[in-house]
């Protein structure tokens, strides 16, 4: 899973086309993280934007117990905790 989301990490715009084409946005692997967890702790706030927009789940937790969003606390940046507080608001 850490490969795609290096592979989409400069093409967010090919996550939609690839949710319509049946690809589990929410497929958890390593950690029970999904790539909303694994774009979050990234900071990769484009794809982030975009995985949500495809209907990634926000609220699943890993195995730590943590949501995308504990994780993008932990290592995001500014813009990235708007995107997800705007969820939440």
């Amino acid at each position: 899973l850490r490969e795609v989301i290096f592979s989409l990490q400069d093409a967010p715009d090919l996550v939609g086309p690839l949710a319509e084409a049946g690809a589990d946005v929410n497929l958890a692997g390593y950690g029970g993280m999904t790539a909303l967890h694994l774009a979050a702790a990234d900071g990769l706030t484009p794809l982030v934007a975009a995985l949500l927009e495809a209907g990634a789940d926000p609220s699943i937790l890993d195995e730590e117990g943590k949501t995308a969003h504990d994780w993008a606390r932990e290592n995001g940046g500014d813009d990235l905790l708007l995107l997800f507080r705007s969820l939440f608001d």
